[in-house]
């Protein structure tokens, strides 16, 4: 699908040429054609035999092509998925410890042997994080788990607890995994502890979420300087609040966004606002005249 295909594919997609070869000499496909009479009786055998095999050849080389483009990591709709999902701008965040493409991953067999580069994450699998991935933190506080999404989608086990990672994930079909530590990821975690998200663009199902947040917001005014408009400053986004100071902003990949908060005259002030995928951030604002000045809290 999409134009790439996997190595067993194409292993498949070659072995009936290989075979085909074989019979060639014995001539043992020619009967099978079902050519109209009048072809068959002008066309000579000789012709026939190296037609078919032009067109096979053909379609073999074409599909062992389509996959070494795919593993060479030329550009493709997968490229544009990611880009899409914000992957190539998480790379540089304070949270990133593995940011890797299917390219980068190739020599790399399984998910632990990434894992293994990180040295405060564990990948032991037990009744209570089944998936085993473990962020080790200090003496203090212990460890915590690190929830792995697939897509967008968090993984769960169900009844397959007795598959590990790397059983359950083919590490060479992914076209993207990032590892994030920390509260700053962009997936939400109530323990602050970071996540894991795989990316396979083959595996997308028109039923995953977007992978995006909004903020939501109100600006309550004690000033006669009405706030008139929101803006994000990256891609200038705008928006005006309502009549109460509602504004809105939604399919925002995850990340921090600046507010800036526009009077009549001028922007008067700015605010960070991180957002997480699947969450809506909260912002409220008081707006207050303070003698020559205004003062936004």
């Amino acid at each position: 699908a999409g134009g790439a295909c996997s190595g067993d594919i194409c292993f498949r997609l070659a072995a009936p040429a290989a075979n085909l070869l074989r019979c060639r000499i014995a001539n043992r496909y020619v009967p099978e054609l079902d050519l109209p009479e009048k072809a068959a009786k002008t066309m000579s055998l000789k012709t026939v035999r190296w037609t078919v095999l032009v067109s096979v050849w053909t379609i073999v080389l074409t599909g062992l092509t389509s996959c070494a483009s795919h593993r060479r990591g030329v550009a493709g709709p997968s490229d544009e998925w990611l880009t899409r999902k914000g992957f190539e701008t998480r790379g540089d965040w304070s949270s990133t410890a593995l940011h890797l493409t299917g390219q980068e991953m190739r020599s790399t067999v399984r998910i632990s042997q990434l894992i293994r580069r990180i040295p405060e994450v564990r990948l032991q699998p037990n009744r209570s994080n089944p998936w085993g991935l473990t962020r080790v933190l200090d003496e203090n506080r212990g460890s915590c788990p690190l929830p792995v999404y697939l897509n967008g989608v968090r993984m769960v086990h169900g009844e397959e607890a007795r598959i590990s990672l790397d059983a359950r994930v083919g590490l060479p079909d992914l076209d993207a995994l990032e590892l994030h530590l920390g509260p700053d990821g962009p997936v939400y975690d109530p323990e602050g502890c970071g996540s894991l998200l795989l990316w396979d663009h083959s595996m997308q199902h028109v039923e995953d979420p977007e992978f995006s947040g909004s903020i939501r917001g109100q600006i309550k005014n004690e000033s006669p300087d009405t706030v008139v408009g929101v803006r994000i400053e990256a891609g200038g986004l705008l928006q005006r609040p309502d009549s109460a100071g509602f504004f809105f902003f939604s399919g925002l990949l995850p990340g921090e966004y600046q507010l800036e908060f526009i009077i009549p005259e001028r922007p008067v002030a700015h605010y960070r606002v991180r957002v997480y995928a699947y969450r809506e951030s909260q912002v409220e604002m008081k707006v207050q005249r303070r003698r020559d000045r205004i003062a936004v809290s």
